[in-house]
């Protein structure tokens, strides 16, 4: 089923398939928390539903070489270097999020590595908006330089965090407050790094919330 309200998404598996993975990891934990009997039941389920993604996981075509890894989209088309179409590059990360890749595995790091070397993340920003924007409208004078703040920011630095690179989960928050909140502390969840005045989705109720999650986690509020 569709899985987005972009106009070009459809069935992306590494969204859909990892926020049901993470949504009853979550759900176990709040049933455990009440000592609830249906928690060995939810914890079946997701155990059972991540041997099914791991075993997908092997099994579907990547494009990759010794220190980059590219993984498909969908499941219904081969994958492509640049990835297309694409809103913004998360589908890695939520993979790793999901427990689908392991934390510290090579694959996780060949899959940052593919990232960090084309420019797709920095300045403590994950999430450039470049290839569906640039084929779709080539005429926006923002196409290539949108950044999509916070949502894929917010799972990489929980990345860095279970990894010990607390220097980099660091550059990712303060990227949050230097290009995605405003002087009067307002956040938004776009930031274009060729326009000061560019601030749709302003104020953001998702980012504020991703961005204090993010500080009471790094600070141990």
């Amino acid at each position: 089923m569709k899985a987005s309200d972009w106009d070009e998404v459809y069935r992306f598996w590494a969204q859909t398939d990892t926020y049901n993975i993470i949504s009853y990891r979550a759900l176990a934990e709040a049933f455990d928390k009440f000592g609830d009997p249906a928690t060995s039941e939810i914890i079946s389920a997701h155990d059972d539903y991540l041997r099914c993604m791991k075993r997908i996981y092997e099994r579907v075509p990547k494009i990759e070489t010794e220190d980059e890894l590219v993984i498909p989209q969908t499941l219904e088309l081969p994958p492509t270097d640049p990835p297309t179409p694409v809103v913004y590059l998360s589908d890695a990360i939520m993979l790793i999020s999901s427990g689908v890749v392991a934390h510290e595995s090579e694959d996780a790091k060949k899959l940052e590595n593919y990232y960090l070397n084309r420019g797709l993340m920095k300045n403590g920003l994950t999430g450039l908006m470049n290839e569906s924007i640039l084929k779709y409208l080539p005429s926006d004078p923002w196409a290539g330089h949108t950044w999509y703040t916070s949502y894929s920011d917010m799972y990489w630095f929980y990345h860095y965090l279970a990894i010990g690179e607390r220097e980099k989960a660091e550059n990712i928050l303060v990227g949050q407050l230097k290009y995605g909140m405003t002087p009067e502390y307002y956040m938004l969840e776009r930031y274009a790094d060729n326009d000061p005045y560019f601030t749709p989705w302003l104020p953001n109720a998702s980012a504020n919330g991703r961005t204090i999650m993010m500080l009471c986690d790094f600070y141990g509020m």
